[in-house]
């Protein structure tokens, strides 16, 4: 991480985790309660350590100007340590509606607290709606990282995500899912592991046409779903 970005992460990440009470309030935009939801937007019943969730919540603007600002989730622990802290920066179109998302990977079960928080700035913490929270319950992994567990079923099959699969123009080169297409017995397993940097996911079915057959949920690079 650059030097510049450090500090800054540093400074915020103080700045946040001291920020207990809400602090100056200014009226502004309208955000929903928070939700733990999967990639495609929709709610998890169940967080395992290790498996990526977003905590997402609406946003609506009733203002008539555009509105810049910064969008912050906190995740505490039971005992109320901050185990991470992520930050955005956007704008909130006049009239218009949207969503924030951040993505978490807990890392550890055990129970935890999400607190979302709308700033007009970092150097200006005016919050822009009043803070939200909510409670997540994480279980043990069901996701194991590549080398670590057990090698996939000899009669199995593994597709690889290489990285940079996140970069629009794999679907172009056919090459966001290596082997980009396999015929397999019924039966046989099938292994995606994940070699991007970024968080994926793997779902029964096509483009807009989802089966719920099967879904991974959001998992992390060097993690395996199969």
């Amino acid at each position: 991480m650059p030097a510049t970005l450090a500090l800054v992460a540093m400074v915020l990440i103080m700045a946040v985790t001291a920020a207990h009470g809400q602090g100056a309030t200014a009226p502004g935009l309208d955000v929903g309660e928070p939700r733990v939801t999967d990639g495609s937007g929709m709610p998890v019943a169940q967080v395992a350590a290790g498996e990526a969730v977003l905590i997402s919540s609406a946003i609506a603007s009733g203002l008539d100007a555009d509105q810049p600002y910064v969008h912050i989730v906190r995740v505490d622990d039971s005992e109320g340590v901050t185990q991470t802290v992520t930050w955005a920066w956007g704008t909130a179109v006049a009239g218009g509606e949207g969503r924030l998302s951040a993505v978490w990977i807990p890392r550890e079960a055990g129970e935890y607290e999400a607190t979302v928080l709308l700033w007009e700035s970092i150097d200006r913490p005016v919050a822009l709606a009043p803070k939200s929270t909510v409670r997540v319950t994480v279980a043990d992994s069901t996701v194991r990282a590549v080398g670590e567990g057990a090698a996939p079923p000899a009669a199995g099959a593994v597709v690889r995500i290489p990285e940079r699969t996140g970069i629009a123009g794999c679907e172009r080169d056919d090459e966001c899912y290596l082997p980009p297409r396999i015929e397999v017995a019924p039966g046989t397993t099938v292994t995606w592991e994940n070699g991007d940097f970024e968080a994926h996911t793997v779902t029964a079915g096509g483009p807009g046409r989802a089966t719920g057959e099967f879904d991974s949920g959001l998992f992390p690079g060097g993690a395996a779903f199969g």
